[in-house]
């Protein structure tokens, strides 16, 4: 009987352990609520090449946060579908890059709009050189894409979510 008792006190402190470290470490939000785009330059910018896609769709621009690391004359921003639906059936959402005045798109998948991100969030890549501002956006699936911003004028970073990460929160508030 002790032993039994000893053995399920010693499996819930475990899970107790790997939820409360899992949950620290995470955090969620969605894409729409990054903030908007709020100089009016850059926002022109945007949207002149919104309007040369001749996608007549309503859209939502948001601003990629940066909080690690800081770059002068590259910015990125989310156009995601101005569509209530796109939280449940997913939506295709796009990054773009702004760099001197030229606006690229640089990845699109389709989605639910949640972006995933941790503690440690910018990651040194030996390949390119360089720091990179890492989380995951979560597929109209639940399956899971790593991006990577860079600091410096290297590539974005694309890449399939590491297994661990199968094991994210099921929803986003």
């Amino acid at each position: 009987m002790r032993m039994a008792r000893l053995i399920s006190t010693v499996a819930l402190l475990y899970v107790v352990q790997v939820v409360g470290v899992h949950a620290r470490g995470v955090q969620c939000m969605r894409i729409e609520q990054l903030p908007a785009v709020s100089d009016r330059a850059t926002l022109g910018l945007l949207e002149a090449y919104l309007r040369e896609l001749d996608d007549s769709k309503p859209v939502l621009v948001r601003q990629m946060f940066n909080r690690l690391i800081k770059t002068i004359d590259r910015h990125f921003f989310w156009v995601i579908p101005d569509n209530e639906n796109c939280k449940s059936s997913g939506c295709y959402y796009r990054l773009l890059d702004l760099h001197n005045g030229v606006v690229r798109e640089t990845f699109s998948f389709k989605g639910t709009g949640v972006l995933w991100y941790y503690d440690e969030i910018s990651t040194y890549m030996d390949y390119f050189q360089d720091n990179y501002q890492m989380f995951d956006v979560e597929t109209s699936t639940q399956s899971y894409i790593s991006i990577g911003l860079p600091r410096g004028r290297n590539p974005v970073y694309v890449g399939a979510a590491e297994a661990a990460k199968v094991h994210l929160p099921k929803t986003c508030p």
